[in-house]
């Protein structure tokens, strides 16, 4: 359970903007990770983590050392070959798609290169929504409820 709720909007502004798509992306990769991370334990077993690193092409999860570390669990959805994790949240067909978008939006604000622009930022909370609705995550409706804010 991730416990947070997404910023809502008090006014048309791009700072509450930017509030708002940095509360969203925590809360839907919190509770990806939490799902994933269960789902993970119980269909492949305790060491669901070195094994998926054993079987990855080498390099693509060098850096990946704690098991909870949403950005590489996003990072084997969205990019890698088909791995131990491809199915933890649904039909990969509708997932990766959805989960390379996310990633990229992700690494995109991670490195300041969006574009500040209130269109966009509504845009890639969109996206947010629109992944946490396919993965089924219980957050989905808070995002939802954020970017009609």
């Amino acid at each position: 359970m991730v416990g947070l709720t997404p910023y809502l909007a008090r006014e048309n502004s791009i700072s509450d903007a930017v509030y708002t798509y940095l509360s969203c992306e925590r809360i839907v990769l919190l509770s990806m990770r939490d799902t994933v991370v269960d789902w993970a334990k119980q269909n492949v077993g305790p060491q669901w983590h070195p094994r998926l690193k054993s079987e990855a092409p080498e390099e693509s999860l060098k850096g990946w050392h704690a098991a909870s570390d949403a950005f590489y669990i996003l990072k084997c959805i969205a990019k890698l070959p088909p791995n131990l994790l491809s199915a933890s949240l649904g039909s990969p067909a509708t997932i990766r798609p959805l989960a390379k978008k996310v990633f990229h939006a992700r690494n995109t604000w991670s490195h300041f290169s969006n574009q500040l622009l209130m269109s966009a930022i509504k845009q890639d909370v969109a996206t947010l929504r629109d992944f946490a609705e396919a993965a089924e995550l219980s957050v989905a409706p808070d995002i939802d409820g954020a970017l009609s804010a």
